[in-house]
């Protein structure tokens, strides 16, 4: 797979979990350069998922599209979101629809920040 150059990774609703994290980001890594399209749609990720592969989604520098609609993420990932938004220089579009946001003010306020700072993003 370290040969292979994938543009579009499709892992919507197979049932990734915090506990696939780790070869979720030995993957990011090894695609980094190539992977425009990102969709974890529909797999019960949470923060923690994020906060593992945190680095290997760091290194993903070409994404354009990435979704995380229905991943059960809550307001405590925000500023991670909001890390990652700032290494993703070409991100057009961030789905994160059906998720659980409420009641978290100063997340919001960080993670718009960091949308604004990206200007690609629509």
């Amino acid at each position: 797979l370290s040969s292979l150059k994938l543009e579009i990774l499709d892992l919507q609703k197979i049932g990734l979990t915090v506990q696939h994290s780790s070869a979720m980001n030995r993957l990011l890594q090894q695609q980094h350069s190539s992977l425009r399209v990102l969709d974890l749609a529909g797999n019960s990720l949470t923060t923690a998922f994020l906060v593992d592969v945190h680095y290997g989604l760091c290194q993903c520098s070409s994404l354009e599209k990435v979704m995380l609609w229905q991943t059960q993420l809550s307001s405590a990932c925000l500023p991670v979101l909001a890390s990652l938004v700032r290494h993703w220089p070409r991100l057009q579009e961030l789905l994160l629809s059906d998720n659980d946001f409420r009641e978290a003010c100063d997340e919001v306020e960080v993670f718009v920040d960091a949308v604004r700072s990206c200007r690609s993003l629509r």
